[in-house]
C-alpha cells in the first residue's frame, strides 16, 4: 500500500535527488527530512517532487504493539525495516498522529514534520 496524502494545508514541495528507486506515495527520508513522494523514480540520480509537512496515511507501521493516539508523537525507526512507531525510545520524531491507530494496524494517519526529525 502506498502512502496517501490526505491534507496539504501548511505543506510545501521539495525537489529530491533520488539515491535509488522510489515509488509514488512512498515515505522518503532525505537526510533527516520526512516527506511523501509525489512521483516515482526508477533509480538513483533522478529528481522527483515530494511533499513535506503534509498529513498522510503512512503504510510503514512498525511493531504490532506500536499504536499511537491523535496528537501523539510518531517516530521513524531505522532498524528493522525503516518503519514508523508510537514508541519514543526506538526512533526520531517524524510527526504527530492525526487519528488513533490501533494495535496491529498496518498503517496510520500522521502529520509529518515541516522540518528535520529530532
Amino acid at each position: 500500500m502506498a502512502n496517501i496524502v490526505v491534507n496539504q494545508d501548511g505543506a510545501h514541495h521539495f525537489k529530491y535527488l533520488t539515491t535509488g528507486a522510489v515509488t509514488n506515495g512512498a515515505l522518503v527520508i532525505a537526510g533527516s527530512m520526512p516527506m511523501i513522494a509525489l512521483e516515482s523514480a526508477t533509480g538513483s540520480g533522478q529528481t522527483i517532487t515530494c511533499l513535506v509537512g503534509c498529513e498522510a496515511i503512512v503504510a510503514k507501521k512498525a511493531e504490532a504493539s506500536s499504536n499511537w493516539v491523535a496528537g501523539g508523537k510518531v517516530y521513524y525507526k531505522t532498524t528493522g525495516g525503516n518503519k514508523i512507531t508510537g514508541i519514543a525510545a526506538t526512533g526520531k520524531l517524524v510527526g504527530y498522529g492525526v487519528a488513533i491507530t490501533a494495535t496491529g494496524a498496518t498503517s496510520g494517519k500522521v502529520r509529518l514534520r515541516t522540518d528535520t526529525m529530532i
